[in-house]
């Protein structure tokens, strides 16, 4: 459960760092286009004086003078000028305007159209020529008549730089990454996919292994009807000592099955020593013990579930030494063998078996206490104390550990 809700939120946490660079990258197209589109809407101008150079990459004219002439006391000229575009961006809307002297004529203009005012002539593209593309130029020109000889010096020029968003380095770094954004996201995709398959085949395999279980305890279960239930009983007595000591979700759920499985050498043992009502003798005794060993051999190989060989094989080793089939001393037994075996006690107690009636609940209580560091863990024997008098219900434990879907 902590497991799947760690999952949770690391999900939850690299959705947001995903959405949070998209959104970075969308808010970066934004802010581009706003630029272009802010810089395409300021007018631009540029100023050359004849004879003197102009920078590169940017907008430069030139001015010469093709030809001149004399007419009943009045110059003529024919000037011919260039509007160059250096740059990558095309200039549109574009207009240029000149100093004239006074009493300037015009006789005749191309590729647009002249006008006189005052000291100023003023030029304005035709719609052939109304844009100057990226290193391209336009050509216009007029012929003048002057009161005396007059060069043109000086080139005003203004209009608006069309910028190509599409032509920026900053576009296609915004690109790439929407494209890289996308791959993750995809990849992303698939890699959930793939764990979503992945964790619906281990839960499978997981049921799988557990109607197994459940199957063999049904059998077991099945030699004594004074047992019925007994293994499951001691499976939820086992998670809950385990919840109470701390333990995470996997580990509880682990001891569950572990503690399932905790009689499975009983497989081996005769029906009629099994349930025989009356005192058994020593050969008896033995046989009946033997269900630990038997245990252990039937689990040896079941690697799938940590630990439930031990539970298994130690779950009737005393604290003080005095158990079997080894005799082991307080911690020297396997945490889970500890475990089981107060819970196993506990459920042989609190019901009806072949040879007596249940012990009432203050019984169980003192049974439990006296016995701590004898035959029980007595760091353990709280917690199953602790279990009884809070009187729970089994259902709503198994529940609580998230285990109500296979039991």
């Amino acid at each position: 459960m902590k497991k799947k809700k760690n999952r949770k939120i690391k999900n939850r946490i690299l959705l947001y760092l995903y959405n949070t660079v998209l959104f970075a990258i969308l808010i970066g197209f934004v802010l581009l286009f706003r630029f272009v589109d802010r810089k395409n809407n300021e007018p631009v101008s540029w100023d050359f004086e004849l004879g003197k150079p102009t920078e590169s990459s940017t907008i430069h004219g030139q001015i010469e003078k093709a030809q001149e002439w004399t007419d009943q006391g009045r110059y003529g000229a024919e000037f011919r000028m260039l509007c160059i575009n250096d740059m990558d961006a095309n200039v549109v809307n574009w207009s240029a305007t000149m100093d004239v002297p006074t009493g300037a004529r015009i006789d005749s203009s191309w590729n647009g159209t002249f006008e006189i005012e005052g000291n100023t002539l003023h030029y304005t593209p035709d719609w052939e020529n109304a844009v100057v593309y990226g290193h391209n130029q336009r050509t216009f020109g007029l012929v003048m008549y002057t009161n005396a000889k007059y060069l043109i010096h000086d080139l005003h020029i203004v209009g608006y730089v069309r910028y190509d968003v599409y032509g920026m380095p900053a576009f296609w770094a915004l690109v790439a990454a929407l494209v890289i954004a996308v791959i993750v996201m995809l990849m992303g995709c698939v890699l959930a996919t793939k764990e979503r398959k992945f964790m619906l085949k281990q839960k499978q395999d997981q049921k799988t292994i557990i109607q197994t279980m459940k199957t063999f305890v049904n059998f077991i279960d099945a030699k004594d009807s004074y047992t019925s239930g007994h293994s499951l009983r001691v499976a939820t007595y086992s998670a809950d000592i385990a919840r109470r000591m701390g333990k995470d979700q996997k580990e509880i759920e682990n001891i569950f099955y572990v503690a399932l499985m905790h009689d499975a050498g009983k497989i081996g043992i005769p029906d009629e020593i099994l349930t025989k009502p009356g005192k058994l003798t020593q050969e008896e005794r033995d046989i009946i013990q033997s269900h630990t060993l038997i245990a252990g051999n039937i689990l040896k190989d079941f690697t799938s579930i940590p630990y439930i060989m031990d539970g298994a094989k130690f779950h009737h080793e005393r604290y003080d030494g005095g158990g079997y089939p080894v005799g082991l001393v307080g911690k020297e037994i396997p945490e889970y063998g500890r475990i089981i075996c107060i819970a196993d006690s506990y459920d042989a107690m609190s019901t009806d078996r072949c040879y007596r009636k249940r012990l009432p609940n203050e019984v169980i209580l003192d049974e439990l206490r006296s016995c701590a560091g004898r035959q029980f863990d007595p760091d353990i024997v709280p917690y199953m104390v602790a279990f009884v008098e809070s009187g729970c219900d089994l259902s709503e434990l198994r529940e609580c550990f998230g285990l109500t879907d296979v039991f």
